[in-house]
């Protein structure tokens, strides 16, 4: 966990990386909330995460970085557990983003295939 974390803590600064395929790897809580961090200022263009475990929350910890981020053209988050509720944070903040649309008027991609998005999160009815 703390090697993913160093990763996207060094990605937040570098600007040659454009492809991270990252899948099949276990990220916890806090490599998301480094994740989300990154992707505020990162040059990646394509991020692959799937099948790493990312739970609903996890993925919340994610979408404040991709609202800020202008670069990002496709993010794969295939085979995690996101639930609906999840799944809505990631959308809405990428709707919401500078980069959500590049130059040539192309939507950002965000998979999310088997992700358990018929389910929904106990949050949903949390008032």
């Amino acid at each position: 966990q703390e090697s993913s974390m160093a990763v996207f803590n060094g990605l937040a600064s570098n600007n040659t990386v454009t492809y991270l395929n990252a899948s099949w790897n276990g990220i916890d809580e806090n490599s998301c909330a480094e994740i989300g961090e990154c992707l505020k200022t990162c040059m990646l263009t394509e991020l692959d995460l799937n099948h790493c475990n990312i739970t609903g929350d996890g993925a919340r910890l994610i979408a404040p970085g991709l609202k800020k981020n202008k670069h990002l053209r496709k993010l794969i988050l295939d085979s995690n557990n996101l639930k609906q509720t999840a799944a809505r944070a990631l959308v809405k903040a990428s709707l919401a983003s500078e980069g959500h649309v590049d130059e040539n008027g192309v939507e950002r991609v965000i998979s999310m295939v088997d992700c358990n998005l018929q389910s929904v999160d106990s949050t949903t009815f949390n008032r």
